[in-house]
């Protein structure tokens, strides 16, 4: 059975009568379009229905559980790199050094699948590796992104503290 995010959200606040009539376990992510994609009204428009698709805000991550066999992504294979000309060789060694940064849970999952076929792995054993593995990275990343943005009220708490002659608190371990 699909996870269904409707589920876990809380519509006691009062502001919707009824969950949105979206598909079981549909939502879209703030940012992607400026209308609905269920209804196509425009998010300033006159003509919004009463019930819209929901949003979730910019950072969200939610995971959808699966039952064993019923996903469907398939990794896609990495794009082979052919070596440059002498004139990229050039154009390379002057531009600073930029990590590569995976953009996406499905990339991160892809490179994961396909170490795991190189490491010797069967397409099904990597597969559910990928799965795990990038749910540890997942695990981590929320973990440090708390971490940071707890670092940045200690800061903030502590810019205005200078002015009023009181003690900087103490880090939190």
């Amino acid at each position: 059975m699909a996870y269904e995010v409707e589920d876990e959200i809380d519509w006691s606040d009062g502001t919707l009568d009824e969950p949105p009539s979206t598909p079981a376990g549909r939502y879209y992510l703030a940012g992607d379009k400026r209308s609905c994609p269920r209804c196509g009204s425009n998010k300033g428009g006159l003509g919004k229905p009463a019930v819209m698709g929901f949003y979730l805000p910019l950072g969200v991550v939610i995971r959808q559980e699966m039952a064993d066999g019923e996903a469907k992504w398939k990794p896609r294979k990495p794009y082979k790199m052919r070596a440059g000309t002498a004139r990229d060789t050039m154009k390379k060694k002057k531009k600073k050094k930029k990590k590569n940064a995976d953009s996406s849970h499905n990339q991160i999952a892809s490179r994961k699948h396909w170490a795991a076929i190189d490491a010797g792995k069967t397409t099904d054993g990597a597969l559910a590796w990928a799965v795990r593995a990038t749910d540890r990275w997942l695990d981590e990343w929320e973990d440090e992104a708390g971490r940071r943005a707890e670092e940045r009220e200690l800061a903030r708490e502590n810019r205005g503290a200078k002015g009023t002659g009181a003690k900087p608190l103490a880090k939190a371990a």
